[in-house]
């Protein structure tokens, strides 16, 4: 179990040990958003697995290597530059290659996998902060915002594909979690309600995708 706290620290608590087996303290703010991912190692190298991530509220993303192998903690860590902008929420996308921050202002910010020190891109356009993020698939993701909205997200080429609950009553979206077979989104805020999505659009907009390229990719074996 990992968890994040208010002044920046990071915990692994192992239940059979019965308390904390691992601590870091890289941020200087609340940690906002924890991320596991089995892509690439914190330094960057490929072959990897049992990496952590972390965003918070200090502008910066940090980066754990969970293997520990035979070095000091602080050698199995990584954390960005300080960006200008609160760092809420985090997601690993293009298997792993890229790692997609929501931000207080509403933009993107996207890390390319080893390069830690600043953003290799940004994707601007929500009107308010981004507390949520899901990965849908490898291309596409969901954002809950602030101003109560779950917006369905591609990128490269980055746009705007929808939004999953119209007619949403407005409260914040600070959460968001899929049910067992991805059917059903749910969404959390701090009025203490959990709201349920239908998600099977989702699936749909994926299999249609699938379609296109495989009538593509008949097109082009005719050709030949």
């Amino acid at each position: 179990l990992a968890t994040g706290d208010d002044n920046g620290g990071l915990r692994i608590w192992d239940e059979r040990l019965g308390g904390c087996v691992l601590e870091w303290n890289e941020h200087k703010d609340y940690v906002s958003g924890i991320e596991y991912s089995a892509h690439g190692s914190a330094s960057g190298k490929s072959g990897g697995n049992n990496t952590l991530l972390t965003t918070s509220a200090d502008g910066s993303l940090g980066v754990y290597d969970l293997r520990m192998n035979k070095g000091a903690v602080a050698d199995t860590t990584r954390t960005s530059d300080h960006q200008d902008d609160e760092l809420l929420s985090l997601c690993v996308l293009k298997s792993g290659k890229k790692v997609v921050c929501g931000t207080q202002t509403g933009t993107l910010a996207i890390f390319s996998w080893g390069t830690w020190g600043d953003i290799s891109d940004m994707f601007p356009g929500h009107p308010s902060s981004v507390d949520a993020l899901l990965k849908v698939d490898e291309n596409t993701l969901l954002t809950g915002s602030s101003d109560g909205l779950i917006r369905v997200v591609q990128l490269h080429p980055d746009k705007f594909l929808g939004i999953l609950n119209e007619g949403a009553d407005g409260y914040p979206v600070e959460q968001l979690k899929y049910n067992s077979n991805k059917d059903v989104v749910g969404s959390i805020s701090h009025d203490n309600f959990v709201r349920l999505w239908d998600a099977r659009i989702l699936k749909d907009d994926n299999n249609d995708d699938d379609d296109d390229e495989e009538e593509e990719s008949d097109e082009d074996n005719d050709d030949l």
